[in-house]
């Protein structure tokens, strides 16, 4: 049996041998073209059966579309999304751009940015949206540079943007009447605040002087007996005084009763003194630019956001400290009485109030709270969030980041500054995990174990608003949607 068992194998073997060695083999080579595939014909083809409890996706409705134009479709957001926003910068990470939005701006803006950190170009950038489609832009810039009005008028005349300039040198500024509308109380407030008192008794008794005068001004027939046709600051202190009301009232035919009692209690000392102060501006070397020639060109707020003109004010708060302040106050309560006069018109009017601290009071707050809903888009810029505390007291601070929505720092060198920001940005929810190393056991082995506890820690630290580069800043949105989002700023020219 096992002979035979071997002859077997051999056989086997031999065979394999012979096939491998000894055989030839004709190898046809395929030709796909002598081998037509036969044509899809839906009518004859067969539809597997459909195995019990299996599910088939329903077919694809509607056109077909390429894949490419999905490129286009995201291009073309992209493109609405710059048509409508203001591209602010790039994220530094990821170099994402960062856009803001006009409706995010009308919650107001605060910048802060130390020397040299790149504020002003920040503005330029903000305000390119403005800028470029033809909105009113109102820049109230209290440092007094004249390199910032003089930069911007050219940007101005490259897109045929009319530009009014009034500055702290008599033969470059044109003329700025903010006398020229409003009510007798509402003209009252403009000027009552733009000084410091000491005494509420004083305050009061000017006060009501004061609504007085313009009142009476108001009448055609003191327009006519005077010869004036619109109240300018020089018109007003001519005005503005016991003896001249005195003898004006009689002569108005009883039109000015109302100014009798008035002028019977008025404190002279009280009246006197504010005329002195209003003397004071207007007899200074600045003085005549608030005479109201009827000239075109003369800076009327009103009229200027109507016609959707560029009007920078660049006060020199080194030169006339007293003065900027008193101007700046005066500006912003100028833009208060013409703001409600736009409501309902669907304008975009864009404010910039550069270093507002040399001028900032409560009638800046009033500003922002007010002028919103009247299509008011605020730009507020400081150097440090320091520089909003007052003598010791931060509550025009706490008004000011209480009432803006996005918040734009760029470098800031104060330490306070950098852990109020830090504090205001907020905090996220982290999982921190744990090793702990142990003995375990009955043979008492190291082993590893592993812990995660939640916790809340800063989106930035203290310390990142101090290591911001030249024009890189941290911006973050509150409303309609927290965001947040380390940029490097898009510099415009």
């Amino acid at each position: 049996m096992s002979g035979l068992l071997e002859i077997i194998i051999v056989l086997i073997i031999g065979g394999v041998i012979y096939q491998m060695f000894f055989t030839t083999k004709d190898l046809k080579k395929y030709n796909p073209n002598e081998n037509v595939a036969p044509e899809y014909d839906k009518d004859n083809y067969i539809t597997p059966p459909k195995e019990k409890d299996s599910y088939t996706p329903e077919a694809p409705q509607g056109n077909k579309t390429p894949f490419g134009e999905t490129l286009v479709t995201i291009d073309e957001e992209k493109e609405l999304l710059k048509r409508t926003s203001i591209l602010l910068g790039q994220d530094i990470k990821g170099f994402d751009d960062f856009f803001v939005s006009p409706k995010e701006l009308n919650a107001m803006c605060l910048i802060v940015g130390a020397t040299g950190a790149g504020k002003t170009e920040c503005i330029k950038t903000l305000l390119e949206y403005a800028l470029t489609n033809n909105h009113p832009i109102i820049i109230v810039d209290g440092k007094g540079d004249p390199k910032f009005p003089n930069e911007y008028k050219e940007m101005c005349d490259r897109y045929n943007r009319n530009f009014k300039l009034f500055c702290c040198e008599a033969d470059k500024s044109l003329h700025y009447n903010p006398l020229r509308h409003g009510q007798y109380t509402e003209l009252k407030d403009k000027l009552i605040d733009i000084f410091e008192w000491s005494e509420e008794y004083y305050k009061n008794q000017a006060e009501r002087f004061l609504q007085g005068v313009f009142r009476v001004l108001l009448l055609s027939e003191a327009k006519e007996l005077l010869g004036y046709e619109v109240i300018d600051l020089q018109i007003l202190i001519k005005a503005f005084s016991i003896e001249v009301m005195e003898n004006l009232v009689p002569q108005l035919d009883g039109k000015a009763n109302f100014m009798l009692p008035i002028l019977a209690e008025a404190d002279v000392k009280a009246v006197n003194g504010y005329a002195g102060r209003l003397k004071t501006v207007a007899e200074s070397e600045l003085g005549e630019l608030f005479v109201d020639t009827q000239d075109p060109n003369v800076i009327d707020l009103m009229e200027s956001i109507e016609n959707n003109d560029i009007v920078f004010f660049s006060l020199d708060s080194l030169k006339y400290s007293v003065y900027a302040q008193m101007l700046g106050r005066l500006i912003i309560a100028d833009l208060k009485t013409v703001a409600p006069r736009f409501a309902g018109k669907d304008k975009q009017i864009y404010t910039v109030f550069d270093e507002f601290n040399v001028f900032a009071s409560e009638i800046i707050v009033n500003l922002i709270n007010k002028t919103r809903s009247y299509g008011f888009r605020n730009i507020m810029g400081t150097q440090e969030l320091a520089d909003m505390i007052i003598n010791g007291d931060e509550k025009l601070l706490r008004q000011i980041w209480g009432n803006t929505n996005v918040k734009i720092a760029l470098r800031q060198d104060v330490s306070a500054s950098q852990e109020e920001l830090s504090k205001g940005v907020g905090t996220q929810d982290l999982y921190k995990t744990t090793i702990t190393k142990g003995k375990s056991g009955e043979n008492q082995q190291m082993s590893d174990s592993l812990s995660a506890t939640l916790e809340e820690e800063l989106y930035y630290k203290a310390r990142d608003f101090g290591e911001l580069t030249i024009g890189e800043a941290i911006v973050f949105i509150k409303v309609p949607k927290f965001r947040h989002a380390r940029i490097k700023i898009r510099m415009v020219s």
